[in-house]
């Protein structure tokens, strides 16, 4: 979670027009070359290395690499700095060794290789990579594991490992994303934001892979959220950073209409959209009419999304107990998250 700062200044005044002199092309092509040995220096994870430039220029172009880089720059613990003047030495300390990160780059060749399937399309390989992670990755509540290393081969990391391995999963199957940096429950927080369709969305698989989950369980609470769903717990700089502001749900409504791709329906089954696009729309002063309604009509299996978290949700149902629903033998709810992050879905089931 590094913040890179970069500054072009020109100076000069030009007269008409001139082709560019010698010297100027020179070095033109001597700081790209120098741009382009550093950023390969930083993908080759090397230990140390020299820059031939001064200390304030050779710190910016490694910046500057790094920030082009995001999840080498992610890999980064520090970076050190010695010049003469004229050439600088670069020390960079690394979360993970090159042998790791060539571990981990291995590991996801082979998962690819198994759970994204011939003609799939990203929609597609979005939903089964996310799955994957949230299956095979726990949140490491010691907070001592950093990588994704850490959460690809033991199976365990915080946010930062989550986040940078999803990134590397996604990038790796030609999924466009973008780390993102921010704070979420009190404190520093990473997660990702991705392109589907021509659309870019927020996806935090971490938390949608909460510490206290069952078993099995996959939640898609945070998964292709636009910013304003996500900022109801999560902040973060925007800036330039794409816009996520369309609706998943819609998107995918719209595509089981017209799509012979057969994942969409099974996305949009574990999601919850299904249930979702038709539940009816409740709020804990609603609940109760729109419930005896259904009752009244003697409906046994129907969904309602409410308004509101899942414990919120739970206290609504609880103050019915005491509000007078009658008209059934035996009356059952399952709270599930809504695919509208902060929302809840209800399942119903009634007997009469």
């Amino acid at each position: 979670m590094k913040n890179i700062l970069m500054t072009l200044a020109t100076t000069g005044l030009v007269i008409g027009l001139t082709a560019p002199s010698v010297t100027a092309l020179a070095q033109t092509t001597s700081t790209t070359s120098i741009s382009s040995t550093v950023q390969q220096d930083l993908v080759n994870q090397d230990t140390s290395f020299s820059v031939p430039l001064g200390l304030s220029d050779a710190e910016g172009t490694v910046k500057s690499a790094l920030a082009a880089q995001p999840y080498i720059n992610e890999l980064v613990s520090s970076v050190y700095y010695s010049s003469n003047g004229s050439a600088t030495k670069v020390t960079v300390n690394w979360l993970q060794t090159k042998q790791q990160s060539a571990t981990v780059d291995a590991q996801i060749k082979q998962v690819l290789g198994e759970i994204v399937k011939p003609g799939m399309s990203d929609y597609d390989k979005e939903f089964v990579i996310h799955n994957w992670i949230v299956n095979h990755v726990t949140y490491d509540t010691s907070e001592t594991k950093y990588t994704p290393y850490d959460a690809m081969d033991e199976g365990s990391a915080v946010c930062q490992g989550i986040a940078t391995l999803t990134y590397r999963m996604l990038t790796t199957a030609g999924i466009p994303a973008r780390l993102v940096a921010g704070t979420a429950g009190g404190g520093s927080h990473l997660w990702d934001e991705v392109e589907i369709g021509g659309h870019w969305y927020q996806l935090d698989v971490t938390w949608d892979d909460p510490v206290n989950k069952q078993p099995g369980s996959v939640s898609y609470a945070y998964y292709n959220v636009t910013n304003a769903q996500l900022a109801k717990d999560h902040t973060w700089n925007t800036t330039g950073l794409p816009v996520a502001n369309t609706n998943f749900e819609s998107v995918i409504a719209a595509l089981l209409k017209t799509t012979k791709d057969p994942e969409i329906s099974k996305i949009a089954s574990a999601t919850g959209i299904s249930a979702d696009l038709n539940s009816q729309l409740v709020t804990a002063q609603t609940l109760k009419g729109v419930l005896q309604s259904d009752l009244n009509a003697h409906k046994t299996n129907f969904t309602l999304k409410f308004q509101g978290t899942m414990s919120q949700a739970s206290g609504a149902l609880n103050a019915l107990s005491s509000a007078g629903l009658y008209g059934f033998s035996s009356l059952s709810y399952t709270l599930s998250s809504s695919p509208t992050a902060g929302d809840t879905m209800i399942d119903v089931t009634a007997a009469y």
